[in-house]
């Protein structure tokens, strides 16, 4: 019905997810993952408007628990969660594994 296209392996073309005709999300030939950008750049890549949630995560059962892990692999380094705007001001939620706690630098 051409809200969907899938591409034959080997191909070097992105698999699209159309809705009322326009692209929605995009998987391409390098397995990025798009959603609301044709042009991802990491593994996830979300981009949404302000008025509202670009992402949300909500635990299916009722005890009160919702969560999202954040893995590094191997026994060393850190995880983070990294935030920032366009004039290039960051900062971050670091979790060190060595002092197994949050990092406050």
């Amino acid at each position: 019905n051409g809200d969907f296209q899938i591409s034959a392996a080997g191909s070097s073309t992105p698999m699209s997810f159309y809705a009322n005709g326009s692209e929605r999300a995009r998987i391409t030939s390098d397995g990025l993952f798009g959603i609301g950008t044709n042009a991802p750049t990491s593994k996830l890549y979300v981009n949404g408007l302000s008025t509202a949630d670009a992402i949300t995560a909500r635990a299916a059962d009722s005890n009160g628990n919702s969560v999202i892990n954040i893995i590094s692999e191997g026994t060393t380094g850190n995880s983070r969660i990294k935030f920032s705007d366009t004039a290039g001001t960051d900062g971050q939620i670091s979790y060190s594994h060595d002092a197994r706690a949050l990092d406050p630098k």
